[in-house]
């Protein structure tokens, strides 16, 4: 275990030597903020809301207890945010509050696992996706034809793995050309999507909009619709079943508006972190906090409650007037990847750059431009070493 002088020495390096360029303010911190929260989540969570609240009613309580939860953790966050205001976020949290150790653990379990898998799952996402607009990328269009290494294994090439390992090659490229270029285009990207939600709230609003069904949904909103039973035979007839089916519900909300503490990850690239984290949290999460509740009431005004329940897929967009089920799904999935990997939200890269000053972390070099961070490199010959925490601890 390192003495007092020892630990000090590594704190003071960090104060001194960050290799990061301040240079998001508090309109880019909110971009982030709400470019990674927004998702396809919301094009799809609301059936299966719908089907188990029962009721329009329900349905939107649902959403602004999201909302409240949400808003709540942001504020939490943001005060935690402003006390450590350096680069890498939750690692950097959980290493200060309960050890090198839980730091250790979950910067590497980012790095192997939640952040390469979100990576692979959003590039071959969006792949999908862009088949429908381009039929030659498909799962089952192969360059390399399966070869079965075992009876439940098989390795390929198909031309959907081509685009996605692309796409993953491009944005490496991109997040090492600095902080200026990547906010440029995170901010763009950021307000295209949001754009793209608020015109799909446009079309439900007021050009889907049917009297019958706003009668329907919001005369009687508490009025219950085929509903799916809750465990042990509990429904939703009863104040405390309403109760319980939105506690249920929120996995699916939740989920929608999850990613939003992405902005502590990049905490040592922005402005004045002590006001500008917290603002932007909260900012953020309302901003987009109101756009879901405003696209359920889109959908609530176009679509009978029974439709949302019943749409194939739970694709609920995909029955508003237009064809987004095609169009705007492979734009949101575009985004939603794009966004997760500009510099700002390079989540893996942060972790693993301020790790290297501990070393429970492999050795990085930061492939860093007179903008900003870029990418991070990581020395493969150093994660024997890294594994080693007892004498950090």
């Amino acid at each position: 275990m390192p003495d007092g002088g020892q630990a000090a020495t590594c704190d003071a390096t960090e104060a001194r030597d960050t290799g990061f360029i301040r240079g998001l303010g508090l309109f880019d911190s909110v971009m982030i903020v709400v470019g990674v929260m927004i998702g396809s989540g919301i094009f799809i969570v609301s059936a299966d809301m719908a089907r188990q609240i029962g009721s329009p009613g329900g349905l939107l309580l649902a959403w602004v207890f999201t909302g409240v939860l949400t808003i709540a953790a942001a504020l939490s966050y943001g005060e935690l945010a402003s006390m450590i205001p350096r680069a890498g976020g939750m690692y950097v949290y959980l290493r200060e509050a309960f050890s090198s150790l839980w730091g250790f653990l979950y910067g590497w379990t980012l790095f192997t696992v939640i952040q390469t898998g979100t990576i692979a799952a959003v590039a071959v996402a969006f792949a999908r996706f862009l088949g429908v607009l381009w039929p030659r990328i498909a799962e089952d269009h192969y360059w390399v034809a399966p070869f079965h290494v075992s009876t439940r294994y098989a390795v390929s090439l198909s031309t959907a793995q081509v685009v996605a390992i692309l796409v993953i090659v491009l944005l490496t490229w991109t997040n090492s050309q600095g902080l200026s270029y990547g906010k440029a285009v995170q901010n763009t990207f950021t307000l295209a999507k949001a754009g793209a939600l608020l015109a799909l709230i446009g079309v439900g609003l007021f050009v889907g909009w049917n009297n019958t069904t706003v009668r329907e949904s919001f005369g009687n909103p508490w009025s219950i619709h085929g509903n799916s039973p809750l465990a042990g035979g509990l429904g939703v007839m009863s104040a405390f079943g309403v109760f319980v089916a939105i506690l249920v519900s929120q996995s699916g909300s939740l989920f929608s508006a999850d990613s939003w503490h992405d902005i502590t990850f990049a905490a040592g690239e922005v402005k004045n972190p002590e006001r500008t984290l917290p603002h932007a949290l909260v900012l953020g999460t309302v901003i987009v906090i109101v756009l879901y509740l405003l696209a359920n009431l889109a959908y609530l005004a176009s679509l009978p409650f029974s439709a949302i329940q019943s749409v194939p897929y739970d694709r609920v967009a995909a029955r508003l007037p237009g064809r987004w089920p095609d169009y705007h799904s492979c734009g949101d999935h575009g985004l939603v990847f794009r966004l997760h990997q500009q510099p700002g939200t390079c989540r893996s890269a942060r972790v693993l750059r301020h790790g290297k000053r501990r070393p429970l972390l492999p050795a990085c070099r930061s492939a860093e431009s007179g903008q900003g961070a870029g990418m991070v490199a990581v020395d493969s010959g150093e994660l024997v070493d890294a594994a080693r925490p007892a004498e950090n601890l």
